[in-house]
């Protein structure tokens, strides 16, 4: 089973039964492969593996010298996105299991062309410093979920709007999504 099979399973899989799982999805996923395509991302954090759809659909853009971090806490979802990636016979992922405030300390060392943030959002703002010293100048920042009218992404949008290392702005496409690219 190739990439695209593996993320249409997700897709179906992630609304069957009454269940949701709150994936990209393919409208934004289109727009964040395009963002990550056109910036010419190589390596590549992805913070909410959730079952693996977001990464999959990055491994596409990095190509087989590229490589994407992903990292989950939930470890029930940790172990299926592990199985999609096997089914998709991705070699390029990178699957770490953890809290995400913690894994950012520990790659303090690390940089990274793109970061796709979608945690939970109360963190979104604890992880922001972390995120913008893991980015190369002129990489990319990429937070789903952030046109939501609850304070903590009301929170973000003010925080990457006045953080002097970023540029910001906001795609109004769902549930909307902030796009930050980091200047110095």
């Amino acid at each position: 089973m190739g990439i695209e099979e593996v993320m249409r399973e997700i897709e179906a899989e992630s609304s069957k039964g009454g269940k949701f799982l709150p994936i990209v999805g393919s409208v934004k996923g289109n727009f964040l492969y395009m963002l990550a395509k056109v910036s010419q991302a190589k390596n590549v954090l992805d913070l909410g593996t959730l079952t693996g759809y977001s990464a999959l659909l990055l491994s596409k853009c990095v190509g087989k010298d590229g490589r994407i971090v992903t990292v989950e806490n939930d470890k029930t979802l940790f172990e299926e996105a592990l199985k999609n990636f096997k089914k998709a016979k991705v070699k390029n992922i990178r699957p770490r299991f953890g809290d995400a405030k913690e894994i950012l300390r520990q790659m303090k060392d690390r940089k990274f062309d793109f970061i796709f943030l979608d945690i939970w959002k109360e963190d979104y703002v604890k992880v922001l410093d972390d995120c913008v010293k893991l980015l190369k100048v002129n990489g990319l920042l990429v937070a789903d979920n952030a046109l939501w009218d609850e304070e903590p992404l009301k929170e973000w949008r003010k925080s990457i709007f006045n953080h002097k290392q970023v540029v910001s702005f906001l795609v109004p496409l769902g549930d909307g999504m902030s796009v930050s690219m980091r200047i110095k």
